[in-house]
């Protein structure tokens, strides 16, 4: 159940997606997260899983970005997780929308938290391109925080899902810190 009040939510749209996913778009007024999100079925868990809200509507990663149509972190630009993106941010607010550019500039925005929850919504939609722009966007922030357990716990998954060409796209993002060489050349005898 939504929080924020007393109301219940209405259903704005339910769909099933090209891997046969249940997506429902609820619209509830005032509530936590903004009012409308969307959710995903997980057959495993028998849950809905919230994939796109507007709970960052207030940090900086959206008030200091500049108003644009919202693509996602360049990724796919039309992947299912950046339009879920897009229709819930027209529930937030009209004058702040998520946008990053690959220029690199709005990534300064990004927080560790916001990357983490990105990586959980792309897994639970099952959009690759996504889990590999967030999750590369995760490793930048690790390595520049210099933090090996955390590069470790996100190397490790990325070879436990047979997603090797992400675990090298990792190294050459971790290999740009210096301090972290040791590092780089442990974890690069994994993928030999």
């Amino acid at each position: 159940m939504i929080t924020g009040s007393k109301a219940p939510p209405t259903l704005v749209k339910a769909t099933l997606n090209d891997k046969n996913q249940i997506i429902i778009v609820l619209n509830k007024y005032g509530a936590v997260g903004g009012g409308l999100q969307a959710f995903i079925y997980d057959e495993n868990l028998e849950i809905f899983l919230r994939v796109a809200d507007g709970r960052f509507a207030h940090s900086n990663l959206f008030s200091a970005l500049a108003l644009r149509e919202r693509v996602g972190i360049g990724g796919e630009q039309n992947s299912e997780l950046a339009k879920l993106e897009s229709v819930v941010a027209r529930g937030v607010s009209s004058n702040t929308a998520l946008v990053i550019d690959g220029n690199g500039a709005d990534t300064d925005f990004l927080t560790q938290k916001h990357c983490e929850d990105r990586v959980c919504a792309a897994r639970a939609m099952q959009c690759e391109g996504d889990i590999c722009k967030w999750t590369l966007e995760l490793v930048k922030l690790l390595s520049g925080a210099g933090d090996e357990k955390g590069l470790r716990d996100v190397f490790s998954r990325a070879l436990d899902e047979e997603m090797t060409s992400l675990a090298k796209d990792f190294l050459l993002v971790i290999a740009k810190n210096r301090t972290l060489s040791g590092l780089t050349g442990e974890l690069a005898s994994y993928l030999t």
